[in-house]
Order: C-alpha cells, then sequence, then structure tokens
C-alpha cells in the first residue's frame, strides 16, 4: 500500500492543463514539481494522471505514499529506496545513501519518482533530506511531490537554480471552464450555484455535488431551493453522513480514527462482525471512500472526510476516542507493528498500555530491531517519571543514550538502575532483565574511557557472547548487541582479523532478521575496522558513508557514530599527510569529550596535537597536550592518562627538549607501565604503540640502539600479528633507524622494505615523512631502485614536502581545501551545500570558513567573497 496509488482517476475530469503546468511549466529546466494545496482539491489525482501521461512516453514509475513513520528521515529513506526496487530501478543493497540511489537512478533510462501525502513525513530532518534529493535529481528523472504544506526548504533558491516549480492550490482550483465540463451532467446546475461559489473551485466538493446531482436526477425528486451550505462539513453532514444507515454511521465514526481500514484493524475498533458487510457498504461513498487493496478488503477514508468524522466523533461520544485508540494500539501490537502500536496508544491517553507494549516488545531490546532513533520517539511519548518508574523501560533508555552519546547521563542513570535493582532485588526471578543489564555494563566498559579495563575484558565478553549464541533463535536481538560489544575490545586489544569475522557474523544477523534502522553501524563498523588495520583510504570511505546516512536521515544528532567517524576522517587524512584537512576534522569534535571510544580520544586529542606540532605551532600543541593529560589525571582516565604523556614526551624529545621528555617519563612512570606492555594483547594497542614509539626514539637517542630496535621490531612483528599493519610499518621505520645506529645496514633495508609493503595501497605516507632523517635517505633510495606503487607515493609527497615552503604567490593565503570552500562560497552555495559538494561533514566546512575569515580578516561571507576576490585578482 505504500508503493501505489490511494486511488484511481478513471472517474475524474482530465485535468491537461495541470499535467502540462506540473511537467513544463516555469522553471522550465526543473526536474521536480511540489504541488502544495489544502485536503480535497486533488492532488493524488493529479499525480495519477501525470504518472499515465509519462507512462505512455517510456517512463517507469515509483510511487511513494508518505506515513507519520517517515518523519523518522531513515525509515523515509529505506521506503524510498523500496518503491524504486519495486519497480526495478534500484538494487537491493544492505547499505546506501542518497548519492547511491542518484547513481543508480542515473541507468535506468527515464523514471518518474511520485511522492504523495509529504505533510505526514516533513520534520526538519526529512525536509533537509528532501532538499538534498532534489538538488542532486538525476537529469533522466522527474519528481513529484504533493503536500498539504510547503515543507521547510529552501524554496526561493531552489526556483532561482531551475532545480524546481510549485503547483499552488489556486491553480489546482477548477476554473469555470473546468467546472462547466464537470457540472454539465448535474440537471439543475443554478439550485447549486451558491455553493458552487462557496467551493472556489474545490475538487472534492465539486466531484461530490456531481454525483449528487446524478443521484437526484435517478429519483426524481426535485431539489429544495434556497438550501444553503454554509459550510464545507456542514455539507458533509447533511449529504454523505446523514444518508447513511444509522449501523454505518457509527462505524465510519469508530473506523475514522485509523489511516488505512482493513478488516482485522475495523473488527478490533469496533468489536464488531459485521466489519466487512460495513466495510463493503462505505464503497459505495466513492469517491471520498477508496479501495486500496482487495485481499484482504483495506479502505481508506478520504482526509477531508476522516477529519470531519473525527470532530462528530469527539461531539457524540467525547469517552469514545481514547478507548478506540486503546483497542488499536493493542490490535497492532499485536501484528507487531509497533509504530503504529505506540502511536495509537499515546493517543489513548494510557501510559501503562504504551508501556506494557514496549516492555511487551523487548524493551531495551527494540535499539536493535527499532533503531535508535525510533526507540527514542517511542520514549518521548511517555514522560520522564513514567520511564524512570519502570526498569525495563529505565534499560532501554539508557542503551538508547549510549548508542547516541549527546550526553554522558545514561553513565549515571545505569549506575543507579544497577544499584537499585541489586539492592532491592527488584526483577531478581526476571534472567532477561539481569542479562541486559550485563551487556549494558559490557558496552559500558568497553566503549567508556573512564571506565574501560586496563586490560582486555574477554573472560566477561565470552561469557555473554556464549549466552547469546544459546539465545540466538529464541532472541537473536541479545547478539545484535553483544557483537559490538564484543568488536571494541578486539579493535582496541585483540585481532583485527577476529574483529572482521564479528562484524560479518552481525552483518548477516541484520539482513537475516532485517533489522535494516540499524545498517548504518555495520558501516561504522566497517570503518573502525579500516582505520584499525591502517587502510587510510577505506577508512576514509566508509566514514563519509556513514556521515552521509546520518546526514541523509536526520540523525546528525548521534554525536556518538559522529564524533567517532569525523575523528576517523582525520586520522585517515592525517596518514595521507592531508594536515589541513585532517585539522580541520579534529576541531570538529571536543578535545574532551564526555563519552566516548579510545580511539575518538586519542585521534582527536594526540593526532590534532601532530598536526599542529608539523605546523610549526609546537607551544599551543604541548601546551593543548599538557591540559588533557591533565584533564585525563583529573577524570582518572586509565589509558589517556599514558597515552597523552607518552606524545607529550615523545614530541618535547622531537623538538630537542630531552630534559622536558624525562620529566613527564618520570612523572607518569611510563617505563614502569612499558613493562605491563610486553605481554602483547592485554592493554590496548594505541597506548602500546604511543609507549613504543615514545621509547624506541629516547633509547636511540640515548644511545641505547639494540635495546631500542629490540622493542620496536618486536613491537612491529606483534602488531602485524594482530592486522595492524601500519601501526607495525611504524614500528619498523623505528627499528630500522635503530639499525641504522648500530651499523646494520641490511638490517635497516630489511625493516624499511617490508614497512613498505604493509602500507601497499592504504594511501599512508604520513610515518614516512616523520621516520628518521637516515631512514629517509635509505626509503628514498630503495624507492628510486625499485618504483613500487608505495615507492612512488613516497617519491612524490617527499617532493612535495620539500617544496612546501616555497612561494605559492596569492595562493598560499590559503591552503587548498580552504581554496575550495572558497570557491563554494563564490557561488553562493549554502554551508550545507559545500558540505555535500566537497563531501565534508557540516562541522569541518564551518572550521574551514572561520580559519578563512581570520586568515582575510573579515567577519561575514559576503566579506571574505569580496576580499578573495581582490587578493586573488578574480572577476
Amino acid at each position: 500500500m505504500k508503493f501505489l496509488p490511494l486511488g484511481t482517476a478513471s472517474d475524474a475530469v482530465e485535468r491537461e492543463r495541470l499535467i502540462e503546468l506540473a511537467l513544463r511549466g516555469a522553471p522550465a529546466a526543473a526536474g521536480s514539481t511540489i504541488i502544495t494545496a489544502p485536503a480535497g482539491y486533488g492532488k493524488t489525482t493529479l499525480l495519477v494522471q501525470i504518472r499515465d501521461a509519462l507512462e505512455l512516453l517510456g517512463f517507469r514509475s515509483a510511487w511513494l505514499n508518505c506515513t507519520v513513520d517517515h518523519v523518522q528521515p531513515a525509515a523515509f529513506l529505506v521506503d524510498l529506496a523500496a518503491s524504486f526496487q519495486r519497480a526495478g530501478m534500484f538494487p537491493s543493497m544492505p547499505e546506501f545513501g542518497l548519492s547511491d540511489i542518484a547513481s543508480s537512478l542515473s541507468e535506468c533510462g527515464p523514471v518518474s519518482i511520485f511522492i504523495d501525502e509529504y505533510e505526514c513525513a516533513s520534520s526538519d530532518e526529512t525536509d533537509s533530506f528532501l532538499e538534498f534529493f532534489i538538488r542532486i535529481l538525476p537529469s533522466n528523472c522527474k519528481l513529484f511531490v504533493a503536500t498539504r504544506e510547503l515543507p521547510k526548504i529552501s524554496l526561493s533558491k531552489l526556483l532561482v537554480d531551475a532545480r524546481t516549480r510549485l503547483v499552488k492550490a489556486n491553480e489546482l482550483q477548477f476554473n469555470p471552464a473546468e467546472t462547466k465540463r464537470l457540472m454539465a451532467d448535474m440537471g439543475d446546475a443554478d439550485y447549486y450555484g451558491d455553493l458552487l461559489e462557496q467551493c472556489d473551485g474545490w475538487p472534492v466538493i465539486l466531484q461530490l455535488l456531481r454525483l449528487e446531482g446524478q443521484a437526484l436526477q435517478k429519483t426524481g425528486f426535485p431539489p429544495t431551493r434556497g438550501q444553503h451550505r454554509v459550510s464545507i462539513f456542514n455539507y458533509i453532514a447533511e449529504q454523505v453522513l446523514a444518508r447513511q444507515e444509522q449501523e454505518l454511521q457509527e462505524f465510519l465514526l469508530q473506523i475514522s480514527i485509523l489511516s488505512d481500514v482493513d478488516v482485522a484493524s475495523s473488527r478490533a475498533v469496533t468489536q464488531s462482525d459485521a466489519s466487512e458487510r460495513l466495510l463493503r457498504a462505505a464503497l459505495n461513498l466513492s469517491p471520498i471512500v477508496t479501495t486500496i487493496a482487495e485481499e484482504p478488503l483495506t479502505l481508506r477514508l478520504h482526509p477531508l472526510l476522516r477529519d470531519f468524522l473525527r470532530q462528530e466523533l469527539a461531539v457524540r461520544m467525547p469517552s469514545a476516542p481514547n478507548a478506540l485508540h486503546g483497542r488499536a494500539a493493542k490490535h497492532f501490537a499485536a501484528l507487531n507493528d509497533l509504530h503504529k502500536a505506540v502511536h495509537h496508544a499515546s493517543l489513548s491517553g494510557q501510559n501503562d498500555l504504551t508501556v506494557d507494549i514496549l516492555e511487551e516488545a523487548g524493551g531495551a531490546l527494540l535499539v536493535i530491531s527499532e533503531g535508535v532513533a525510533a526507540a527514542g520517539a517511542f520514549l518521548a511519548t511517555l514522560p520522564a517519571s513514567v520511564v524512570t518508574a519502570r526498569p525495563k523501560l529505565r534499560q532501554l533508555r539508557v542503551i538508547q543514550q549510549a548508542m547516541e552519546g549527546i550526553s554522558s547521563d545514561w553513565l549515571g542513570d545505569f549506575e543507579r538502575l544497577d544499584y537499585l535493582c541489586s539492592n532491592t532485588h527488584a526483577n531478581s526471578g526476571d534472567e532477561t532483565y539481569q542479562f541486559t543489564t550485563d551487556l549494558i555494563r559490557a558496552i559500558r566498559n568497553c566503549s567508556e574511557t573512564r571506565y574501560a579495563m586496563l586490560s582486555a575484558p574477554w573472560a566477561e565478553i565470552a561469557k555473554l557472547r556464549e549466552k547469546s549464541l544459546a539465545l540466538r533463535y529464541e532472541e537473536p536481538r541479545y547478539l545484535g548487541i553483544c557483537l559490538p560489544a564484543e568488536q571494541i575490545p578486539l579493535c582496541d586489544y585483540g585481532s583485527v582479523s577476529l574483529a572482521e569475522r564479528r562484524t560479518q557474523e552481525l552483518q548477516a544477523l541484520f539482513e537475516t532478521e532485517r533489522y535494516a534502522p540499524n545498517t548504518v553501524w555495520i558501516t561504522n563498523h566497517l570503518s573502525f575496522l579500516a582505520i584499525t588495520k591502517g587502510h587510510s583510504r577505506d577508512a576514509e570511505h566508509y566514514s563519509r558513508v556513514v556521515l552521509e546516512r546520518l546526514a541523509d536521515t536526520g540523525e546528525m544528532r548521534n554525536t556518538f557514530m559522529r564524533r567517532h567517524c569525523t575523528a576517523i576522517l582525520g586520522q585517515s587524512f592525517f596518514e595521507q599527510n592531508m594536515l589541513d584537512v585532517a585539522l580541520a576534522h579534529f576541531d570538529a569534535v571536543p578535545r574532551q569529550i564526555a563519552y566516548s571510544l579510545l580511539s575518538t580520544q586519542v585521534y582527536a586529542v594526540c593526532t590534532r596535537v601532530r598536526c599542529l606540532f608539523l605546523g610549526g605551532e609546537i607551544e599551543q600543541a604541548l601546551s593543548d597536550l599538557d591540559d588533557d593529560y591533565q584533564y585525563a589525571l583529573e577524570e582518572a582516565l586509565p589509558h589517556m592518562s599514558v597515552i597523552a604523556p607518552a606524545v607529550g614526551a615523545e614530541l618535547r624529545l622531537t623538538a630537542g627538549d630531552r630534559s622536558g621528555c624525562e620529566q613527564l617519563i618520570r612523572s607518569a612512570k611510563l617505563d614502569a607501565v612499558l613493562d605491563q606492555h610486553r605481554t602483547w594483547f592485554v592493554r590496548p594497542w594505541l597506548e602500546t604503540e604511543a609507549l613504543v614509539r615514545l621509547f624506541s626514539r629516547y633509547w636511540l637517542h640515548a644511545g641505547d640502539a639494540e635495546r631500542a630496535y629490540n622493542l620496536a621490531h618486536e613491537f612491529a612483528i606483534r602488531a602485524a600479528q594482530s592486522g595492524r599493519l601500519l601501526m607495525g610499518a611504524g614500528g619498523l621505520l623505528d627499528a630500522a633507524a635503530a639499525a641504522l645506529a648500530g651499523g646494520h645496514r641490511g638490517k635497516a633495508d630489511t625493516a624499511i622494505r617490508q614497512a613498505m609493503k604493509q602500507v601497499e595501497g592504504t594511501g599512508a605516507v604520513r610515518l614516512f615523512l616523520d621516520a628518521d632523517q637516515d631512514v629517509q635517505a635509505v626509503l628514498q633510495e630503495i624507492s628510486r631502485d625499485e618504483r613500487s606503487g608505495a615507492g612512488d607515493a613516497i617519491l612524490h609527497h617527499f617532493s612535495a614536502h620539500i617544496a612546501h615552503d616555497a612561494d605559492r604567490g596569492v595562493a598560499r593565503l590559503l591552503s587548498p581545501r580552504e581554496q575550495e570552500v572558497m570557491a563554494e562560497l563564490c557561488l553562493g552555495h549554502p554551508t550545507k551545500v559545500a558540505a555535500r559538494h566537497l563531501n565534508l561533514s557540516y562541522e569541518t566546512v564551518r572550521h574551514h570558513l572561520k580559519r578563512i575569515y581570520h586568515k582575510l580578516h573579515v567577519h561575514t561571507r559576503q566579506q571574505a567573497v569580496e576580499a578573495w576576490k581582490k587578493h586573488a585578482d578574480l572577476p
């Protein structure tokens, strides 16, 4: 029913004028048309007529009827793609964004897309989604959107850019000629004169009048003159509802609470065994009652009729709506249609009913089957005090907030809930409640650095996995929570190959169980895996897909995932030696985050500092890192309390401050911590890497080349065994530096060649530019001799590195990426559009804008454009 028109145009007057206006009205080049008018203006009928006209020209058509579910952009995107798949125009993909859809549609030949009743889906996020879709619509596609209210989009800009055209209510009204044609067989048209003026060309009322005229002609009873209808609702009351049998009247009033009505839902709401008979009787009210499906028989009341009936129901039976919504809620809950069930339960005013439905549907497990955003929407229908009073719903709130990461409040909430239940023995007999608590605790311990284990929690994870697998066929959603909780420590502490297998297992689970709202988490895991392996370009690709999907579906409030992917993007750009772009991404992530993964903090804090350091802002870099170290100590962050001083000591050594380096090593007791890391796969690899990098370089500087070589070389072997090839390559380069210092050129050559082999195809070059100068000389020699892909990339970046300080004239004023952002400003593109065009996040473009304003000494976009044109001598 979502993918077919809710009605036909078989009895409608052909609207050639409107079809021409929708297809070729100004601006003529527009690929989309927005049709906006109140209920009863024939928007759906017009869409059907347009579709029929285009299909005669060889267009394939896709149709989507919007519902309240589509307020969640993720659901809108899924069903939009499904409408294309149903029409054979879009491949089935586990993860996709609007760009994927546009790319597939561009290869489908002539395509027409129809989105009806868009007002049901309209929200700030979905409207932004629609605007972007209009902008990227391929030239072979025509998009038609029908809505009661204009969406919140940059309509003026879209009209000026010839992206869309607008058809409004006054254009949909029947003009006098069309009205005359419609009413040609009415009989005594003068009788309807006053009402015709009152209708003002309103298509549905004109159609009703036409049918009434035809009925009067058949009865032979002349109408009584002077009867004036003072409102449209009065007309419906007198001429539609009042003419029906009392049984049918009451039936129509009761089913008006439903959007689409089938036999089962009408029977559940009305508690009448005559539902099917009454539904068929209601078909006599066509065209304001239409058939959606025959099996099972499903009808739809025209919105105008439905609104009138709901108003009449509230007047006649004030207490009835709540009871009817309650019955509908129970019916849809039994069908596992949770969105409709919760919707009706909330309208019933029965909080206990909403609670029972959510608890029965799985409580905290709903984040897996329904998605994080939907879980939040369900909870929003209840007062916070009700959620707090029900432990299972409180669990749902905790895990939903944990996965969104907007704040760390959930941590305290979980502690209070866990303490309360442990001490009051609440839910003590509910094993599923206790198991869910254990899973939430594992998520906390694995993902929140303040609670992170000092060693890998393998025993705890193994127990949770064993129990989740035992429940696999009874309740697969437990495994959907357990696998991500397991994957985080695997990426931090363990084997990358095992983490990859767990990700594949999670993807298969989501596909088998059709947990579509959460497919973006799979891509997020792939991004995490790619950066862990050191595959910088793959990490960049997956992170972009995640951020695009979050933007497409309006889920940018998911700060946990957004910050993580932004930090991964920054790290991947850093490895590719794109320092300005990396810094822009890191600056979009708060340095001192209340709740984040360890990798997010390390990249956003430590790699950011490296960017500043390499850019010549040495004092600022060290000062920031000292602040972050102090924060880690104050907040008792066990890993950042080691990583921050290790990086700080290493950078001080690089800057020539050996005394400052040694002071940090002593104060943070880093040498003692290093001994604990010699038991591999026990402490986080990012922590081990920071310590090994520091001490191998410090011992080399102190003249102990053999000790430095042994540490770096052993680390390189272990890191490669775990699947962290880029991390291992860094260890090999440090080992090569120690080998050269000890006079072992053969060992150095072997280590350097192995490092080059391990980074082949990853896009990573920064580690070679940071290597010891003697190592760089050997690197260039090997690269020139062997001319491998990695060698060519290294030579290219060495050349660029050497030429970096050469005078580049006016262009030197802004970095290359800032110049690209400046070009978008010169074209008049807003920040959101510029981000789309440049494949950057919104926050990253804003960061670039701030730096542009600072460099050009301006305060507004217009001033920036004028200043840049003056500097660059542009027209």
